[in-house]
């Protein structure tokens, strides 16, 4: 989490890394270049970022995502079909699948 404006400041100054939910940033790449802006101006210049990822993203959000510098996207957070567990063999095949493109 941490994506509000307490909780990137705590995450800038104290923190190993920043995770916060895509949904919650609205415009992703706007938010990812503050953040980074104000972990520089903090001394913290190489700061990893994962991303969780809310619902179903596809390929070109990945890798945006990707483009972006962030180094690991979680997904199946607010998946559709999460409550089916027999849902989850073929949510792992789709974004195993998206594996090679992504790297």
């Amino acid at each position: 989490g941490a994506g509000g404006k307490l909780g990137t400041q705590h995450t800038v100054a104290w923190a190993d890394g920043w995770m916060p939910l895509d949904v919650t940033l609205g415009d992703v790449p706007r938010r990812i270049a503050k953040f980074r802006s104000l972990a520089a101006d903090n001394g913290r210049h190489d700061f990893p970022i994962s991303l969780v990822a809310f619902g179903d993203p596809n390929l070109d959000t990945l890798l945006q995502y990707r483009d972006l510098g962030i180094e690991r996207v979680i997904v199946g957070s607010g998946r559709d079909g999460w409550e089916d567990p027999s849902g989850v063999p073929a949510f792992v095949d789709r974004y195993a699948a998206y594996v090679d493109r992504l790297a």
